[in-house]
């Protein structure tokens, strides 16, 4: 509370490019083809060298496997605090 007001303060967060990709969908007894964008999601860091050189080697991934994650499941299930924040990075 500041000033009898309530504030918000973002702490955190993490670093994660979203890469699009393009799928050329031919069209049926045509020459046409459109394209259909996807999205890929990619870790800020690809790997901790650090961790992995002190023996934890689960952890040297961890940041990769996170952005894995935003878009491996489409449409979460959003009514659990998990479901709602994945829907909200995505």
């Amino acid at each position: 509370m500041v000033n009898g007001k309530e504030r918000t303060y973002w702490e955190g967060g993490e670093t994660v490019y979203a890469v699009a990709y393009d799928n050329p969908i031919p069209g049926y007894n045509t020459f046409n083809t459109i394209n259909l964008r996807l999205w890929r999601s990619e870790p800020g860091q690809e790997f901790d060298f650090t961790s992995f050189n002190h023996g934890d080697y689960f952890k040297a991934l961890e940041e990769r496997q996170r952005a894995e994650y935003l878009s491996s499941v489409l449409y979460p299930n959003d009514s659990t605090p998990g479901g709602k924040e994945l829907r909200l990075k995505q």
